[in-house]
């Protein structure tokens, strides 16, 4: 499942690659959360959300919402036209939630490069993996729903921290009855493409993401 239409690709993508910070260290430990530093986050994600074109906006919030809701900030590796570069990454898994339907539930994964988070990287993962990156201008989505490879949870484990902070009026947060920290591990291969005939290829390869499970009782008939 997309969070948003296809969009006009005009930068060589070259110019994406470009723009994605150097090869680092792929740690995939989590650094958090924090009240501070996952505050800090939903401040910017949210003030960044209001100029950004609209998928880009979409995704700034639903990133500030997850770090609202508790999701631990990670490091992980992800090659672009075989260039690696180490990006920030979140994790959520919304089990029983009307929202998700047809899917019992959807894990939605984002990875993000710069200050800014001028390269988003979005893994939606139903009974398919689709994947969506924007980069502030273009817009680049998978050609087809593809199978994530050895995707793997863990038993749910404590509690999801609470993130004591006001949220800014344009991002809205939606908490489950039951929330839950886990890790997930999967890998997947992905040819993108935009308009314009642009198109780049991304292989994330199998890596521990630590992420939160939201479990919502009500929406189970």
């Amino acid at each position: 499942m997309l969070t948003g239409p296809n969009s006009r690709g005009r930068h060589a993508v070259g110019c994406i690659v470009a723009a994605i910070a150097a090869v680092a260290s792929s740690c995939s430990s989590a650094t958090g959360p924090t009240v501070a530093s996952n505050a800090q986050l939903i401040a910017r994600f949210a003030l960044l959300s209001k100029t950004a074109p609209a998928v880009h906006s979409n995704q700034l919030r639903a990133m500030a919402a997850q770090l609202a809701t508790g999701a631990p900030v990670g490091r992980v590796r992800i090659v672009m036209n075989g260039t690696a570069s180490t990006y920030s990454i979140i994790a959520e898994s919304d089990v029983n939630d009307q929202a998700t339907a047809p899917f019992d539930s959807l894990l939605t994964i984002y990875a993000w490069s710069g200050e800014d988070a001028d390269t988003i990287v979005e893994f939606d993962v139903g009974n398919g993996i689709s994947v969506l990156l924007t980069d502030g201008v273009d817009l680049f989505v998978n050609d087809s729903v593809l199978a994530p490879t050895g995707l793997r949870t863990s038993k749910p484990g404590s509690p999801c921290p609470t993130v004591d902070v006001t949220l800014p009026s344009n991002i809205t947060v939606v908490k489950g009855d039951n929330c839950r920290r886990e890790t997930v591990t999967f890998s997947t291969s992905s040819s993108l493409s935009a308009s314009a005939g642009l198109s780049l290829d991304l292989d994330f390869s199998a890596q521990s993401i630590a992420a939160i499970r939201q479990e919502f009782y009500d929406a189970v008939p």
